[in-house]
């Protein structure tokens, strides 16, 4: 049972790590390692002019719309590997066809999270910036 469980995670980790060098900028948090929650809170907080302030926010809504069903579909591709793994049957076309879905999925969601932030970098300055993501 616990050779299990260590396999389990070692599944996990590898289905992690290809989210981070080939799809990490579609979770839900920044290279900084804040949430998007977190980050909201920081500019609250930022002496900025409120219009920029709404900017950034409206950019942190979208970015949220494109990372939460980005994240649901690397849940559910991490579910289906387990579940390949499982198959003793599983050919390694399946495990292909699934890698392939999800690189594309990761493609999709990095192409337009990308210049998301690039429009926050030109809303902020560069002092706020470093002041939000260090």
């Amino acid at each position: 049972m616990r050779h299990r469980r260590f396999q389990r995670g070692q599944i996990m980790l590898i289905i992690l790590g290809s989210l981070l060098l080939g799809g990490g900028a579609a979770i839900g948090t920044f290279a900084s390692g804040k949430s998007v929650k977190s980050l909201r809170k920081d500019v609250q907080k930022m002496q900025i002019e409120e219009t920029r302030r709404n900017e950034v926010l409206r950019q942190f809504d979208r970015w949220e719309a494109v990372s939460g069903p980005a994240l649901e579909d690397f849940e559910a591709y991490g579910q289906a590997m387990l579940e390949l793994m499982r198959q003793q049957q599983a050919s390694t076309d399946q495990f292909r066809d699934l890698m392939d879905r999800q690189r594309d999925s990761a493609r999709d969601a990095e192409d337009r999270l990308l210049p998301l932030r690039d429009e926050l970098r030109a809303t902020l300055t560069r002092a706020e910036w470093d002041r939000l993501f260090n």
